[in-house]
């Protein structure tokens, strides 16, 4: 990312959230964002001090902790990042689908990662990936998560794409997003998770969490579903009546409404050429329920919405593997806690859930990628 680029990033961004109440929000992911190297971030957090003039600064950080060390996480510690680490589960789930170069395990650096982060009191949770092999496993990841002392815990679904004509033209190794009207690139991955797979895994998940957990580990789908059920704004772009409130920014300054739609035809405009457009503002603070496709708002609509988080990407190219996936560092936001007990409580014993008012619980967590 040049000079330019991460100056009118930040820029931007401060200007988009000059309102928001809980401060400005930076959350870096990739690709992998700690190859960009500890000087990029020392540079970037300057920037970020220097444009937000005394206005509050979160950073949050999505790494596979491949590179993490001592001086990494004291550089995250002491600059308050909120750090997400990929890991699936124990060793044999985990390296299946995250093999290093050459086929290596990459397990035991990332359990490193993980005992370094709690070694620096560094605030973090784990985004676990749950693909086809894995979701046999859910009892077995989610108590080795609980082993290990891991009290925040998102889990996201692998879908992938085979690619058809319009991805092999643009040189890709996996599909597209498909368009609702259309049924080309529908044949999926060997690896991708199972729709009833991924469901069970999920119920069986929260079976053991709900009769032993409750309050003291956190999976971040459970509480976003159950704050939505009560009425809650937004917990998770999926639950939300509109999408498009966490746009991407990538390494040459261009925006995307969302991480599943960074291709060609999906650009939305430019943070060092694009110009605001009030009107523009104007509908994407709107709170009607139209639901209008990210892929169709412009760069004005993502990039002046005060309630839009700006993701940055170190990324060059669409080819990436495309999860399907929220993004994913966060315990940021308070949590409905009482409202959580309370439902759960009742899915234990088989009672009716009772209703509760959302203005009297405290937000649920929400998860940054």
């Amino acid at each position: 990312m040049s000079d330019e680029v991460l100056e009118a990033y930040m820029r931007r961004v401060v200007e988009a959230n000059r309102e928001d109440p809980e401060g400005i929000l930076f959350a870096w992911q990739g690709g992998e964002p700690t190859l960009m190297g500890l000087d990029f971030f020392r540079k970037a957090l300057a920037v970020e001090m220097r444009h937000a003039a005394g206005r509050p600064v979160r950073n949050t950080l999505q790494t596979n902790g491949l590179l993490l060390d001592d001086r990494w996480c004291e550089f995250l510690a002491r600059n308050g990042f909120l750090v997400g680490l990929s890991l699936d589960g124990p060793r044999e789930i985990h390296d299946r689908y995250r093999r290093g170069a050459g086929g290596a395990s990459t397990f035991q650096k990332v359990h490193r990662a993980l005992r370094l982060l709690g070694k620096h009191g560094l605030q973090f949770n784990v985004l676990a990936s749950v693909a086809r092999e894995t979701a046999r496993h859910p009892l077995e990841v989610y108590r080795f998560f609980k082993a290990e002392g891991i009290e925040f815990i998102q889990f996201i679904p692998i879908v992938e794409r085979m690619p058809g004509e319009p991805s092999k033209a643009l040189g890709l190794e996996l599909g597209t997003p498909p368009l609702l009207d259309r049924t080309e690139e529908g044949e999926v991955t060997p690896w991708t998770v199972e729709p009833d797979a991924y469901g069970s895994f999920l119920c069986d998940i929260f079976s053991e969490w709900v009769r032993r957990d409750i309050g003291k580990i956190f999976v971040m789908n459970f509480e976003w579903t159950l704050f939505a059920w009560i009425g809650g704004e937004e917990p998770v772009c999926y639950l939300a009546r509109r999408c498009g409130n966490s746009c991407i920014v990538e390494h040459n300054g261009d925006v995307y409404s969302c991480d599943h739609y960074v291709y060609p035809e999906y650009r939305l405009g430019n943070v060092c050429t694009t110009a605001r457009g009030l009107s523009q503002t104007r509908l994407c603070n709107s709170r009607e329920p139209e639901r209008r496709p990210c892929s169709q708002k412009s760069a004005a609509d993502v990039m002046c919405c005060p309630s839009a988080g700006a993701t940055v990407r170190n990324t060059a190219s669409p080819s990436r593997r495309q999860a399907s996936r929220s993004q994913g560092a966060g315990q940021e936001g308070m949590r409905a806690q009482q409202a959580m007990e309370t439902a759960a409580q009742s899915a234990v014993q088989g009672i009716p859930i009772p209703s509760v008012d959302p203005q009297n619980t405290t937000r649920v967590a929400r998860a940054q990628d």
